[in-house]
């Protein structure tokens, strides 16, 4: 596949551009703002959450799924700009970093799905389906490298069990409740969502639909344009050219989903007033 440099002349993907590279100015203030929220709080959510579950923690979970969007976040910065000595330009693909901001939204996704109960009780809950869930899929990986996993797998999901019982969780089976697909992640923290152009449903829907090479993705995010002589009969060659204004606003809305669990997670690691 050759992919060619086309340098940008229209006024309003270069302002696009622009608000990309402020986008990720923004995303390094919000990995410091995590990285400045360490500890937790006696007599916050976090601490009680804690002193039930002090094995499986939330607020490790959580933090470790902001770490993940934010680090796809900086591997993007670090695909799509070149910085010279005196001078920086930004430079999108068709393919690979709609992937990247798939990646963010699943593991944002999954962490304001986390802390999104008012209650210790139910964050409690859905850290051990999450838990039920890492113990199958790390089985499946064992399983598929001749890696020893019935055993393994047996004594991990009794501990689950067990925890469960222990922070005073025992009229519930966390092995038999069963983790939410993402999209229904997705509808249950939209209320989250502030002034949408469409629901973060969409959005991870259309991100997802590039991670898989589907052409109705391509469709709604590049333009195209038929290679003069090429058509034979109903088929053509097309050259495909990335949008700066789609990846804008995907990126936007990635870091808004992401302020929100900042937010969440920095709630319920301080004191209640």
């Amino acid at each position: 596949m050759r992919t060619t440099v086309i340098p940008e002349v229209d006024p309003m993907e270069v302002r696009f551009s622009q608000w990309i590279v402020n986008l990720f100015e923004h995303a390094r203030s919000m990995s410091e703002a995590l990285d400045s929220e360490e500890s937790v709080d006696p007599d916050s959510g976090f601490f009680v959450d804690n002193e039930r579950l002090p094995v499986f923690r939330v607020p490790d979970y959580a933090r470790s799924q902001i770490s993940v969007a934010l680090g796809c976040i900086e591997a993007l910065e670090l695909m799509v700009m070149r910085e010279g000595p005196d001078t920086f330009e930004i430079r999108i693909f068709p393919y690979g970093q709609f992937a990247l901001l798939r990646n963010a939204l699943d593991s944002l996704a999954v962490c304001l799905w986390l802390l999104d109960p008012v209650s210790s009780t139910g964050r409690v809950k859905r850290r051990l389906q999450l838990e039920v869930d890492e113990t199958y899929k790390g089985s499946l990986l064992k399983q598929t490298v001749g890696q020893p996993v019935k055993d393994w797998k047996r004594e991990r999901r009794a501990r689950i069990r067990q925890l469960a019982e222990e922070a005073g969780v025992v009229e519930w089976n966390p092995l038999k409740a069963g983790l939410p697909t993402t999209t229904k992640m997705l509808e249950s923290i939209e209320r989250y969502h502030t002034d949408p152009v469409m629901p973060w449903l969409g959005w991870w829907q259309l991100a997802s639909g590039h991670a898989h090479g589907k052409m109705w993705a391509k469709l709604a995010s590049h333009e195209l344009e038929e290679v003069e002589g090429s058509r034979d009969g109903s088929s053509a060659t097309y050259r495909v050219t990335a949008n700066f204004g789609m990846l804008a606003g995907m990126l936007f809305e990635t870091m808004k989903m992401t302020r929100c669990a900042l937010e969440r997670y920095q709630t319920l690691g301080r004191a209640k007033v």
